[in-house]
């Protein structure tokens, strides 16, 4: 796993490949006794191999931040050595069952996870007053016909240029919608279309929601796929 100090938040990523090193692992090592049952009750397991693997991620950050650990890159079996997982509880839904943004029980801090198949990601503050979220996106997510839908008219006029497209814009837009609702909202839903993105000239983004402005950037791009962190 790689482990990413930034100023205001540390950064975790999985690959697929520890994915399926970890749906070989007994859950007890990683995951608290309500994360098992939350678990059994997926019948999919694409759903159980991302919520396993986000639920490594994000606790790898936290024990980050709590021993003050810089970059590193750690191997998957050593970390579940080195600290103890199972021991870490991580809520993401409400009394009403309805998904909140993750946190330790009895935590004020919030941290945020995503994931797609092939990858997990997360991130936790290191300062409890700050606000952040994070998500995980693969190119080619977002289609021409999403556009109308949960896009602005000036990000569709933005995103309609051939060569903004080709860029693979509209995917990181997407993830700076996902991200900075991640970071602000915490019952209403998520309505990309009332989400406001503007890029920068430094290549950093401005995000609006709910009223409330965010910076986000991508922390980690390749060729398949980009990381977003917004943070107000």
């Amino acid at each position: 796993m790689k482990t990413v100090l930034y100023d205001r938040f540390v950064y975790v990523a999985l690959d697929d490949a520890e994915m399926t090193v970890l749906e070989g692992i007994a859950p007890e090592r990683f995951l608290a006794p309500r994360e098992r049952a939350r678990e059994a009750e997926m019948r999919l397991p694409r759903a159980r191999r991302q919520f396993r693997a986000g639920r490594v991620a994000l606790k790898t950050a936290i024990f980050a931040v709590r021993n003050g650990r810089a970059n590193e890159t750690c191997a998957l079996e050593a970390a579940l050595s080195r600290d103890d997982y199972g021991a870490l509880e991580i809520g993401s839904r409400d009394d009403r069952d309805r998904g909140v943004a993750p946190q330790l029980a009895q935590d004020y801090s919030r941290g945020s996870l995503a994931h797609v198949p092939t990858a997990a990601v997360a991130v936790y503050p290191r300062n409890a007053e700050d606000a952040l979220g994070c998500d995980v996106v693969e190119f080619g997510a977002v289609k021409r016909n999403m556009l109308d839908l949960f896009f602005t008219e000036t990000e569709r006029e933005f995103l309609n240029e051939p060569d903004v497209w080709a860029t693979g814009a509209q995917d990181l837009f997407w993830a700076v919608k996902e991200a900075a609702y991640k970071a602000v909202s915490k019952e209403l839903p998520f309505r990309a279309n009332q989400i406001k993105v503007m890029p920068l000239a430094d290549g950093s983004y401005r995000a609006q929601v709910e009223g409330v402005v965010l910076t986000a950037f991508v922390v980690e791009r390749d060729a398949d796929r980009a990381t977003v962190v917004a943070i107000r």
